[in-house]
């Protein structure tokens, strides 16, 4: 059965200089003598993309496309630039365009599901051009690849929180300072930083809180917000006496033992810190506050929805409801 073929974009041949086109397949990667003739170099943006989803783990076509392929901004008379909405699918035909180019040529992976988001990994040769370009070890193998569809919609929609903060920051002309993932949380704190919660029926267990992200956010010179980002998709129960399994009250229960220690302290160098939960609607949201709350969750707790996310500043907006407060609040208050 003949595979079909899809066309790339024009390249020119190095050796002379005459455009070709070349027909690849749509549904896997080509072999080695399906590719152009020309020679493929990554350019800057290729190479901040690759970056970005060995950073991010993954990233969905639309969050690329957003991240690096910006609507331009028409300015008007008053100097204040206003977004252009995009045309005719023009930019997204080129985001789509370079990302089949970096995935037939090695250096990323993808995948297509019927009804579902095209989403980018890292490959191999996207390894080895992070390697040769920073001089570092990229921690990266094939079956960091290999994930479940809950583990993909839970990380993209991880990332749909990441990329929110880091736009707010880059509008407000903040610095984000640091940046941890989970896979960097659960290898630096299931080594030394287990803290001791006890259940309902008095059982002991010794856990940590593995955050989906970790933010340190520099807003002012003397002044950071550290915050744990959580992704919540309604899976997972709210209550359970078995911590042998993820709940929200063992996350709540260890977030706050955790706080109490010294561990937390001497990880991230500080003792200030929240958590920022995002959920799938407001039942939802009331229900984890309210078993915060119970739990004797305070003030580190904040939620919000996805829904809230789409249209509103993450950092500014009042869209957060805070434990044992009424009513919305914003992370940083407007007078920053």
């Amino acid at each position: 059965m003949t595979q079909p073929q899809a066309e790339i974009p024009t390249m020119t041949d190095t050796t002379t200089t005459t455009p070709i086109k070349t027909r690849l397949p749509l549904t896997r990667r080509a072999k080695p003598d399906e590719l152009p003739r020309a020679r493929f170099t990554p350019t800057t943006r290729d190479g901040e993309i690759i970056k970005a989803i060995y950073d991010y783990r993954l990233l969905t076509t639309n969050q690329i496309i957003d991240l690096f392929f910006p609507p331009k901004g028409v300015n008007k008379k008053d100097g204040t630039a206003v977004k252009q909405p995009r045309t005719a699918g023009k930019v997204t035909n080129i985001a789509r365009d370079r990302l089949k180019l970096l995935y037939h040529f090695g250096y990323l992976d993808r995948v297509i599901a019927m009804g579902r988001p095209t989403v980018y990994f890292l490959w191999e040769q996207g390894k080895t051009y992070l390697e040769d370009l920073t001089g570092d070890k990229i921690f990266w193998r094939k079956t960091d690849n290999t994930l479940s569809i809950p583990a993909i919609d839970h990380l993209m929609k991880t990332n749909d929180i990441c990329i929110a903060i880091r736009f707010s920051a880059e509008k407000h002309n903040y610095t984000i300072l640091e940046r941890i993932n989970d896979a960097t949380i659960k290898t630096n704190q299931t080594k030394s930083d287990m803290v001791e919660i006890i259940n309902n029926k008095k059982q002991k267990f010794q856990t940590t809180p593995l955050a989906d992200h970790f933010f340190r956010v520099q807003v002012a010179a003397n002044e950071t917000i550290p915050s744990f980002i959580e992704a919540d998709l309604g899976t997972e129960p709210l209550e359970t006496d078995d911590y042998t399994r993820r709940s929200w009250e063992k996350t709540v229960k260890a977030y706050a033992a955790y706080y109490a220690s010294e561990k937390y302290e001497t990880r991230y160098g500080t003792k200030a810190g929240r958590v920022l939960t995002v959920t799938i609607g407001d039942t939802r949201l009331r229900n984890m506050k309210d078993l915060t709350e119970k739990l004797g969750g305070k003030s580190r707790f904040w939620f919000t929805t996805f829904e809230q996310l789409q249209n509103n500043d993450i950092l500014h907006d009042s869209i957060w409801s805070v434990a044992n407060r009424d009513g919305k609040h914003a992370i940083i208050a407007s007078s920053h």
